[in-house]
């Protein structure tokens, strides 16, 4: 049987030491040896509709996003989902997707008005790299 070794990952992903920032920073070296970015999105009186809500992220020559956070301002926690007494979806709200140019916040029977602060954090690795 082979011995199960234990590493530890990403202990610099939530250093104090980089803070978070609107501009792109080098966090730490992903696990192909690459750099690897965080860059935080502040969207504000945005109004998000139930569907696919595509915003441009604004990072040039994104390659793979490793990671993503989702906040908004008033203490709601992301993913959400709003189930029925079945267990049934109601609402939710997640990030769906990210790619080269932008990232979808999908909403699901549901929308959110516009006076709203959202943060998407986005942890990625670059094609110039």
């Amino acid at each position: 049987m082979a011995k199960l070794q234990v590493v530890k990952v990403g202990e610099k992903l939530y250093s104090s030491k980089i803070p978070y920032s609107t501009e792109e920073r080098k966090i730490g070296t992903w696990v192909d040896g690459k750099p690897l970015y965080r860059k935080t999105i502040i969207i504000t009186n945005t109004a998000l509709q139930s569907g696919n809500n595509v915003i441009p992220h604004g990072i040039s020559d994104l390659k793979t996003c490793v990671k993503h956070e989702l906040a908004k301002d008033g203490g709601q926690i992301f993913p959400y989902f709003n189930l029925d007494n079945n267990n049934n979806l109601q609402t939710g709200t997640f990030l769906a997707l990210v790619n080269s140019t932008h990232f979808n916040i999908r909403i699901f029977g549901d929308s959110w008005g516009s006076q709203n602060i959202w943060y998407v954090t986005l942890y990625y690795t670059k094609t110039t790299d």
